[in-house]
């Protein structure tokens, strides 16, 4: 069905006499074959099809005979088989007539069974359209085109959705009943589709963080009848799943800072996910007045300097829950003292705000650095508070009458100490009587 086919009509004259002009061959077609064109000296003219046929009337030109014992030209005539025409066998009938008297008209007439099948070729086509995002819906256009030759009967398109999207709808524009069960989209045409025409419906899911870094969406086309040709009745839409992060940053110091040593800080890049980050990941650390750089280590980490200006790419990916560890060592100038505060922040392509643009997240700092003086209390009954003195060299304890004591960082610490009991690190030091 839907395709076309030739029948050859040979007339001959077993006489006795000449048959004379006009000879005149009527064939009737049925059902679901109609005229398309003839061969060969004969004029046609088809009638309108109707529900018994249709009636094809062809008359040798040029008003020949047929002499007797002799043959006409054969009439070729193309018929086309309907493409919606079911399965089975055709009969064509024919009958040929002549003004001359035929002694034996029995053979006038001649019939030709045929038998019809059918075949369709399904094509299955499928694209996505909008961006693609982790935590939003992604829209899929499925296709079906019936490539014929014969008409397309009782189609069914399933469409399984794989890990990392999650079913939303399914709209057919009232062409397709669409279901969903555990991910897999069944969509049945409600009616037959014609060779070379097509007809479409649309999945939505959403994109889940597990679709990193990409999923494959498959759809399938099938009829009543099975294809001869069947790589085709899929189609496979291969997604790209852009990363979509949380990175989080931390920033620590190493014990105390004093001045004209070296300082060591500790910055830890996490991936909270959604997704792993394929990298790469930038860390900016532009240090204050009275630091300044010596190195930066950490696996995986390359740093480098411009001035106060650090920066540490990692190239790699980052996994979902994984740490990324910086190691960054500074010389600590008298400058520094009494306190710094040092920033850093991370940044990725991955890494978006609520307007979808890369964001750098920072962290702080803050130490108190120690300048390597000596710090003095006064006995009880003098000036009773605390307050920084020189001594010749470090960790001397030749103060006159006075205590020292010398600690760093920003906790508070308990001391006993004469006049006073408490003293708190980057604050004036008041002594406290007992």
């Amino acid at each position: 069905a839907g395709e076309s086919g030739v029948y050859t009509l040979a007339v001959s004259n077993n006489g006795p006499s000449n048959a004379s002009a006009d000879i005149v061959v009527v064939d009737t077609l049925p059902v679901n074959l109609t005229y398309a064109a003839n061969n060969g000296p004969w004029d046609c003219v088809p009638s309108a099809v109707t529900g018994a046929g249709q009636v094809v009337t062809c008359t040798l030109q040029d008003a020949q005979g047929v002499p007797a014992g002799g043959d006409a030209p054969n009439l070729e005539m193309l018929v086309d088989f309907n493409a919606d025409a079911d399965a089975g066998d055709y009969t064509n009938a024919a009958s040929v007539s002549s003004p001359t008297n035929d002694p034996d008209p029995s053979n006038n007439d001649d019939s030709a069974r045929i038998t019809i099948g059918r075949q369709v070729d399904l094509v299955t086509a499928k694209l996505h359209t909008g961006d693609v995002k982790v935590g939003e819906n992604l829209t899929f256009t499925i296709r079906v085109t019936n490539q014929g030759p014969s008409q397309a009967r009782e189609i069914v398109s399933t469409d399984t959705l794989p890990t990392g999207l999650e079913f939303v709808e399914a709209n057919g524009d009232g062409d397709w009943n669409c279901d969903e069960s555990a991910g897999t989209v069944t969509c049945a045409l409600k009616t037959p589709l014609e060779p070379l025409a097509y007809a479409e419906y649309t999945v939505t899911a959403k994109v889940l963080a597990s679709a990193y870094p990409s999923v494959t969406n498959t759809a399938t086309a099938e009829s009543d009848i099975t294809d001869d040709f069947q790589p085709d009745n899929t189609a496979r839409d291969d997604v790209s799943v852009p990363a979509l992060v949380d990175l989080k940053i931390t920033k620590s110091h190493t014990g105390n800072f004093t001045t004209g040593s070296t300082g060591t800080y500790t910055v830890t890049v996490t991936n909270v996910g959604p997704t792993g980050d394929p990298g790469p990941l930038t860390v900016t650390d532009t240090l204050p007045n009275g630091l300044t750089y010596i190195s930066g280590t950490g696996t995986g980490w390359s740093c480098s300097s411009v001035g106060q200006a650090i920066t540490c790419v990692h190239a790699a990916a980052l996994a979902k829950g994984a740490s990324a560890r910086i190691t960054i060592k500074v010389n600590v100038l008298p400058s520094a003292a009494p306190g710094v505060t040092n920033t850093a922040s991370v940044s990725s392509e991955s890494d978006h705000d609520a307007g979808d643009h890369p964001r750098p997240l920072a962290c702080r700092a803050h130490l108190c650095v120690l300048s390597g003086n000596l710090l003095g209390v006064r006995r009880r009954g003098s000036n009773r508070h605390m307050h920084e003195q020189s001594a010749a060299r470090r960790g001397s304890n030749d103060f006159g009458q006075h205590h020292y004591l010398r600690e760093g960082g920003c906790e508070r610490h308990h001391r006993q100490c004469r006049g006073c009991d408490w003293w708190q690190c980057g604050q004036r030091f008041q002594c406290h009587g007992q």
